[in-house]
């Protein structure tokens, strides 16, 4: 398992930029390919966290304790 955080960073016109926002990659065993996106906080320890709550909830997801997200994204929306 892969699992970490990052901030992005590029050049422009010679000059390095860092994004102010963390991003975080994660690869799971079972997975063929690590996903990086953004955690949309300034603060390390608050990306950490979001990390790790995405971690857990995809662990329950293969473990079947929680149903797959499209299915939860399903039931939050009303029927009308």
């Amino acid at each position: 398992m892969i699992c970490y955080v990052f901030k992005r960073r590029r050049r422009i016109a010679g000059t390095l930029r860092v994004s102010p926002v963390w991003f975080g990659g994660l690869r799971m065993a079972w997975e063929p390919r690590e996903h990086t996106w953004s955690l949309g906080t300034s603060d390390k320890r608050e990306a950490e966290r979001r990390l790790h709550e995405e971690r857990m909830r995809r662990e329950k997801e293969r473990n079947g304790v929680l149903p797959p997200r499209p299915q939860q994204e399903a039931a939050e929306r009303p029927l009308n």
